[in-house]
């Protein structure tokens, strides 16, 4: 049998932010036998420019406990000094050995601490001050009472002399159960007890790779967001254990380019604000939108997260816009839309069509004719998106056009994307930027514009006249009724 005076040592490890609970306890154990407790606490016992790893297993190899805080989070050392310590007594895996403790908030627990002594804090459901709640009771059945239990027998630490003397054994185990338990609960008043997001979200991770730079967005970059946010694309995958639904980038871009066509720009662009994120250079600024379920959507890449590992992790939000579409019958409006963005084009790319060759005479280097090609094709998806952020989606341009003139905004249409298909799939492939020699970039913008001022010029003609008549219907319905 051990004497009664022999020295009893315990180990305390824990994670950086549960210091006030390593404190807390470092105390309770001391005041169980102030004589005869060593209790070590690194930032009590290691001196500063003392080898720290040296000091961890010595302390370890003296030991006689292992007591491992947890709230959430683990020490970084925490799976060493737990495998140092059993490796010096001998324990295995399977071996439920009491001074192997481990003082936890939460209900899941990392595999480390497993088959050992764990003790869950229990917190009180009711108030102190309520005259129905028994302080004593419930602090002398928690397991952190269990644990100061068995400490107090080990190596007759603490045995009571006579009855008065375990009364005042039964008044400190209730102290110092409270004390830990409520070490434990200000601990929480960090953790975050709601999170809602105010916008609707996704997440996209990239695992660790080791390239330095991040060159390209690999389609199987992992995807979470609730049902909400990925139905802003049409997905609803399925929930497995009770977790987000997940999805993969190159879904996500294969629902919104069903056809294998060129990705969407808001795609692109928000690709290129990913990388150079990742890669610490500015964003680009380019404001791109959506629509989804009748609404305009506008993604913001709103946090970017690197991994040690070389993992990244980027937020990104989707916020609603407010459409721009003008105050009134939306066939009016549809058409006076349509006038006033192909008026603009017009006055940009026709009406000044050979200054704007002139941008592209010979005698320019390759980066200054690439920038301007750049340019057109950023106008030209401009365009777009200025009309459905004013509403002016397909059904509503050809309803705003009337029946008898449906055959002719559908050719306006479709030429339109024929034209824009051709030019773009030639210029700038879906896979890379603005390509081929200055040449063969002229021709394929000389034969787009020709294209288009043909079909502007005949649109401008119609819709102006379409609008004339109904604009002069409305208001001849309206004298009438004066």
């Amino acid at each position: 049998m051990q004497e009664a005076s022999s020295e009893v040592s315990i180990f305390i490890s824990y994670a950086h932010n549960d210091d006030e609970i390593a404190q807390a306890l470092y105390d309770e154990l001391i005041d169980v036998n102030p004589n005869r407790v060593n209790c070590f606490l690194d930032t009590r016992k290691i001196q500063s420019g003392r080898n720290f790893e040296d000091e961890l297993d010595h302390a370890l190899d003296q030991a006689d406990w292992l007591v491992c805080i947890y709230t959430g989070e683990q020490s970084e050392y925490c799976g060493y000094e737990v495998g140092v310590f059993k490796k010096t007594r001998g324990i295995s895996s399977k071996t439920d050995d009491s001074r192997l403790v481990c003082m936890h908030d939460v209900e899941s627990l990392p595999g480390v601490f497993r088959n050992h002594q764990n003790n869950m804090v229990i917190f009180p459901t009711e108030t102190q001050s309520s005259p129905t709640f028994d302080e004593n009771s419930f602090y002398l059945s928690s397991p952190i009472a269990s644990f100061f239990k068995n400490f107090y027998k080990y190596k007759d630490l603490y045995v009571p002399k006579d009855s008065d003397d375990a009364q005042r054994q039964l008044a400190k185990l209730v102290r110092q159960t409270r004390r830990i338990t409520e070490a434990f609960k200000a601990a929480r008043r960090t953790d975050i007890l709601a999170d809602t997001p105010t916008q609707l979200c996704i997440e996209l991770s990239i695992l660790g790779c080791s390239e330095k730079l991040l060159t390209k967005i690999p389609d199987e970059a992992e995807i979470t967001g609730t049902f909400q946010s990925l139905g802003l694309f049409g997905l609803m995958p399925h929930m497995a254990n009770r977790q987000l639904p997940v999805t993969s980038w190159g879904r996500l871009k294969q629902v919104m380019n069903p056809n294998r066509g060129r990705t969407p720009l808001w795609i692109e662009n928000l690709e290129q604000d990913m990388m150079n994120a990742a890669n610490s250079l500015a964003l680009t600024g380019l404001v791109m939108s959506f629509g989804s379920n009748g609404k305009i959507w506008r993604p913001i890449l709103n946090k970017h997260v690197l991994y040690e590992g070389g993992g990244h992790k980027f937020e990104i939000i989707f916020v609603e816009t407010i459409p721009r579409q003008f105050l009134g019958a939306k066939t009016t409006s549809a058409l006076l839309a349509s006038i006033i963005m192909a008026s603009r084009f017009r006055f940009a790319y026709f009406e000044e069509l050979d200054a704007f060759n002139i941008d592209f005479r010979s005698d320019l280097n390759g980066r200054a004719v690439d920038i301007r090609c750049r340019q057109l094709i950023y106008d030209v998806e401009r365009l777009e998106h200025e009309a459905m952020e004013f509403g002016l989606d397909y059904s509503s341009f050809i309803k705003a056009f009337g029946e008898e003139n449906k055959a002719l905004a559908e050719s306006f249409t479709s030429n339109w994307e024929t034209a824009k298909r051709e030019f773009l799939s030639t210029v700038r492939p879906a896979a890379g930027s603005v390509v081929g020699s200055q040449e063969s970039l002229k021709r394929a913008i000389d034969k787009f514009l020709q294209t288009v001022e043909h079909e502007n010029r005949h649109f401008l003609l119609a819709a102006i006249d379409i609008y004339r008549s109904e604009m002069r219907r409305r208001l001849r319905v309206e004298e009438g009724l004066r």
